[in-house]
């Protein structure tokens, strides 16, 4: 659980650096070479896979805090 923890950590400070630099490709108006979307799009992949790794960490650690709880207890 504790690795769950640490990594989850991680991930919000990843998630929470990126946050300035969707932000700031989004003010320049930087697009794609190649398909012309904005910049921003492309940056905001990272950010979103973070936070499902995120979601996914805290429904792991519900998990396994209901595994660890003895039978007997409501």
């Amino acid at each position: 659980m504790l690795t769950h923890l640490i990594f989850a950590a991680f991930a919000g400070y990843v998630m929470y650096q990126g946050w300035f630099m969707v932000e700031k490709t989004f003010r320049f108006g930087q697009k794609s070479a190649s398909l012309g979307i904005p910049m921003g799009l492309v940056y905001l992949a990272p950010l979103t896979g973070f936070g499902l790794v995120v979601l996914r960490l805290i429904q792991r650690i519900v998990i396994d805090l209901r595994a660890a709880k003895p039978e007997g207890a409501a």
